[in-house]
Order: structure tokens, then sequence, then C-alpha cells
């Protein structure tokens, strides 16, 4: 999928948990704006914006019901299963975020400016020597204006090693 942002850089590999299988395309001189995928989910996940998208979820559900669209209903039910797993993976195993952060794509300019950064890459890519780095996880985690349970997880997340 391609980004909606262009400053967002995909990494190619889906599972970035060992850093010696995810390398960034930086280079040296480059600033590059990292953060923590794993808080950044969390925070999502405890926020409005979450809440909104389950609210719709929950009510397809009960109106696929109504009807008697077993499959439709079915249908929806797995949808939530895989966001479930998907949630799993980038909150425990360090997974890419690139569709949580598609929610604030057009905040993404924003962020990048205000520390002057080129690009965004996940914390626990392999970079070559003299990439400059700054940790933009905080600021992510601040756009989606998480629960304060959300911020305490997603802080504490941050303090974990990747799995």
């Amino acid at each position: 999928m391609k980004p909606a942002h262009p400053l967002l850089l995909l990494a190619a590999l889906p599972c970035c948990s060992a850093p010696e299988l995810a390398v960034s395309d930086a280079v040296a001189g480059d600033r590059v704006g990292v953060y923590d995928g794993r808080a950044v989910v969390i925070a999502y996940a405890n926020s409005a914006r979450f809440d909104a998208w389950m609210k719709a979820i929950r009510a397809e559900f009960e109106e696929a019901k109504a009807k008697g669209d077993a499959a439709r209903a079915e249908a929806i039910e797995a949808r939530v299963v895989a966001q479930q797993r998907r949630f799993h993976g980038q909150a425990f195993e360090g997974d890419d975020v690139d569709d949580v952060l598609e929610v604030v794509a057009g905040q993404l300019d924003a962020v990048c400016s205000a520390v002057g950064v080129e690009r965004l890459e996940r914390v626990n890519l392999q970079r070559p020597p003299g990439v400059v780095t700054v940790d933009v996880t905080d600021r992510l985690v601040d756009l989606f204006d998480p629960d304060e349970k959300g911020r305490r997880w997603a802080a504490d997340v941050r303090g974990k090693p990747f799995r």
C-alpha cells in the first residue's frame, strides 16, 4: 500500500522486531524522525478516533444482525478479529503501524517541520553511521489525544525491548 504522506517511509518488511531484519534507506547526514510504533498504536487504540471506528463497526454489525444478514455479520466480525490481531502485532511485536499513521497523515508534515526531519521511520530499524535521529514518538502519540490510561500504556511500552 502506498503511503498517503510523502515523508512517511514504509519499511519493506512487515516484521521489524529484530533490527537486523529491517534496514533504513537513510544515508549519512539525513535527519530522520524516529518513533516507537508500539506506543503509536496504543495511543490510537485508546483514542476517540478509534472509539468512533468501533461504534461504526458495532452499528454495522447490529444492522446486519437485525436484517438477518448472517454473512455480512460474520464478515464484520472477521474484520474486527483481524484488526485485533493486527493491533497485537503492532503493540507487542513491533509490526509496522503505517495504517495507523494514515489516520493522521495530514498532520505528519507539521511534525516533521517542527523537529526539522526529512521523513519518519520506526525506531527499530538499523541505520548507517552518520544518520541523525530525532525521537518524535511523543508528538505522534499526541496526535491521537489518547485517554490517560492509553498515555500510561504508551509510555510504559517504550521502556520495553522489542521482541
